[in-house]
């Protein structure tokens, strides 16, 4: 079998994994901890965090959005640009499935401070999987067509995109830290099956 569906059934399977087990616990070990200090740095102002809530929801996303599209076409061509709209479209026309299906509950009060309120259930996180798809889709493009130091580069600012922009929903209270995780591996499991599409595709002319 090739690497990439190897990959790919490595990835998926971590995601079932991880998506059974916040079935089954409310949160994770560790996940109280780190939920602390990030909020214990994050203070009473943050304001930084609901702003990056919002670039995700209509018609702020649209911003997000089209820097996707833009840099997946110098990335890929117009191959990158389908899968850049196919990677948002995929993973926001299936969150809502999804948490009904895990109904793990949100963080409480008595556990950590929660600034403004959230409905629906935890995992995976909506913002995780709308987030990771566009820049932890240009992450792993970037991994697959580029080179060197270019390709370092991007990686790890996408890579710390991805970090502060899961830390402002759990310095929110709105997420625990493997609910940010749990999405953002559903996330690559979905980008890696459009790669590799489009890999078959571009093998078959």
């Amino acid at each position: 079998m090739n690497k990439r569906w190897v990959r790919w059934l490595a990835v998926t399977a971590a995601a079932v994994m991880i998506s059974v087990a916040a079935a089954v616990y409310d949160r994770f070990p560790g996940d109280l901890a780190l939920a602390g200090w990030i909020q214990s740095i994050s203070g009473e102002n943050v304001e930084w965090a609901r702003i990056l809530t919002r670039s995700v929801s209509p018609p702020w996303n649209l911003i997000p959005l089209s820097i996707t599209a833009v840099a997946a076409w110098f990335l890929a061509g117009w191959r990158g640009v389908i899968m850049a709209l196919a990677s948002f479209g995929g993973l926001l026309l299936g969150e809502p499935y999804l948490k009904p299906i895990i109904t793990r509950p949100r963080p409480t009060p008595d556990l950590v401070r929660l600034f403004g309120s959230s409905s629906g259930y935890s995992f995976p996180s909506g913002f995780g999987l709308i987030f990771f798809s566009m820049f932890g889709y240009l992450a792993v493009l970037a991994w697959h067509r580029m080179k060197g130091r270019a390709a370092f580069g991007v990686i790890l600012a996408c890579i710390i995109i991805l970090i502060i922009g899961g830390s402002a929903r759990v310095a929110l209270g709105a997420h625990w830290p493997s609910d940010i995780a749990g999405a953002y591996l559903i996330g690559l499991s979905w980008t890696l099956l459009l790669l590799n599409i489009d890999a078959y595709l571009k093998s078959r002319g």
